[in-house]
């Protein structure tokens, strides 16, 4: 289930989001990581960039910043 997803804020090309699995996955039950890379295949037939890797990260250990929802700069107020 996602519970939140955003535009990162390191790289506004790719979204961070918050999930949680009713069964775990078996490729990311290794106990003794905290974190998963995958290669995302781009069809030829894409209009991606294709110079650039695309990958799907999961992570249990949510080093750096992980934004629960995206606001637009004119919503934010800060005091």
């Amino acid at each position: 289930m996602v519970h939140s997803l955003a535009i990162n804020p390191v790289d506004d090309n790719s979204k961070v989001a918050t999930l949680t699995f009713h069964t775990l996955p078996a490729r990311l039950s290794g106990a003794s990581k905290n974190e998963w890379a995958f290669s995302i295949p781009i069809s030829e037939d894409s209009e991606q960039n294709v110079d650039r890797e695309r990958l799907l990260v999961f992570d249990t250990h949510f080093t750096g910043f992980t934004p629960f929802q995206h606001t637009k700069d004119d919503d934010c107020n800060v005091e």
